[in-house]
């Protein structure tokens, strides 16, 4: 999940919160043991920003509910222990990221802490070998096609709960009806199993 979809699940006062019903649906699939809900450690980089010092803590403390997949280590942000050095194929996923959402980014940029952030939740996405990155940031949504080349699938909350949805339908067993059948659509002669 990006830290938008988790502010909007933990912000439960906020009139600007989008996705609501679709991320507690995705965390519903994930209690069941449907899916798996993970987040990047930008998250906590990301609530840091907050300058209300009650709702950041109050963020950070829930963020326990979630598996932490690490990203590239960088000076001044990462953990000791909770990224991983960067190697060459790192770098470059990194830079190719960078080239798509924020090809111009440098670090007097005024979002450049918001951007960079955004590259890192990506690059973890990768290392992580994860599936679908879930977000409600329309710029990476624009630019899905371009992060498809890179083998990472962007979805936004809804895009993913109705995808998950289907994946859910085809794997119940369904039965076929039985009862009122048109005598001239089958022949008793012919029996047999259908798997």
């Amino acid at each position: 999940l990006d830290t938008n979809c988790v502010i909007n699940l933990f912000d439960r006062e906020s009139l600007s919160a989008t996705s609501v019903a679709e991320i507690e649906t995705l965390t519903r699939y994930a209690l069941d043991g449907k899916a798996e809900i993970a987040i990047t450690t930008r998250l906590e980089t990301d609530l840091m920003q907050d300058k209300n010092e009650k709702r950041r803590c109050a963020f950070i403390a829930m963020l326990n509910i979630f598996p932490v997949i690490p990203s590239i280590g960088r000076w001044n942000i990462s953990k000791w222990d909770e990224d991983v050095f960067a190697d060459e194929g790192s770098q470059r996923l990194s830079y190719e990221i960078q080239q798509i959402l924020s090809p111009g980014l440098t670090t007097d940029s005024r979002r450049y802490s918001n951007e960079i952030n955004d590259i890192d939740h990506l690059t973890g996405h990768v290392l992580g070998k994860r599936d679908i990155f879930v977000t409600d940031d329309k710029g990476i949504l624009r630019k899905r096609d371009q992060l498809r080349g890179l083998g990472i699938l962007t979805m936004n909350p809804k895009q993913c709960v109705d995808h998950l949805d289907e994946i859910d339908l085809r794997s119940k067993p369904r039965t076929l009806p039985t009862d009122n059948i048109p005598a001239n659509y089958h022949s008793r002669a012919l029996y047999g199993s259908v798997t």
